[in-house]
């Protein structure tokens, strides 16, 4: 519906449906004084200005609605929609699609984890502009906690936050199994553990950054170059 269609179709909703009787100013008082003052006269408000004022609102309304619907525009429900539908998830997962939740969105790009009702899970990619799921991975996955500590400590570290500044997106994030030794505090022995890291690669003038996080302790243990360079602290 072009833009004059749509103004007729308002104007001829307000006219029908506001009353010639139909009296604005108590409502109008109200607002612009806070109560109602005794013994003020009453303005009836002729029919074709409560037209227009049921058209204005009317307007506002289709405004907001138009705006939500903008091109390049996706919301996460459509998003999740379009990950829960797409064929290679349906075959990873056999059809069986118990939990799909948004992750994190940065930028133009949405992460969502779609997940069957045995635990299988499975991250997706949606480029939310050309409204397209862009990939699909299945390997190991990090929980959504520690994704989202991941973001937040690439965001506050000033190499990675001055990368993201410049126009950095952030690729996938893998998780990483790191083996560490350690000693018994009781028994003085030597013992041996593992925690969860995380990788997450930043892509910026067609040249990848490699970030390695120790997420129990919330900072970026490396960062390496499109060189294979260590950047070191600041």
């Amino acid at each position: 519906m072009d833009a004059q269609a749509l103004r007729d179709t308002l104007s001829t909703i307000a006219v029908r449906d506001v009353p010639d009787t139909t009296d604005l100013w108590p409502g109008i008082s109200r607002r612009l004084t806070g109560a109602a003052h005794p013994g003020r006269p009453r303005i009836g408000v002729p029919r074709r200005w409560a037209a227009r004022g049921a058209f204005v609102a009317l307007g506002f309304v289709a405004l907001f609605v138009a705006q939500s619907l903008l091109p390049g525009q996706l919301t996460t429900a459509q998003a999740t929609d379009l990950a829960r539908n797409d064929p290679q998830v349906q075959a990873i997962l056999r059809g069986d699609i118990a939990i799909v939740t948004v992750t994190s969105v940065v930028g133009d790009v949405a992460t969502v984890v779609v997940k069957d009702s045995h635990g299988t899970t499975v991250t997706v990619a949606v480029d939310l502009r050309h409204r397209i799921v862009t990939s699909v991975y299945s390997g190991p996955q990090l929980s959504a906690a520690l994704t989202q500590v991941a973001l937040d400590v690439v965001h506050a570290d000033p190499r990675t936050s001055a990368l993201l500044a410049r126009g950095a997106t952030i690729g996938r994030i893998s998780p990483i199994e790191v083996t560490y030794q350690a000693t018994d505090p009781t028994t003085g022995q030597p013992s041996q553990g593992t925690q969860t890291w995380a990788q997450v690669p930043l892509q910026l003038d067609g040249g990848a950054w490699s970030v390695y996080l120790d997420l129990p302790q919330a900072r970026v243990d490396q960062l390496i170059d499109p060189n294979g360079n260590q950047v070191p602290p600041p």
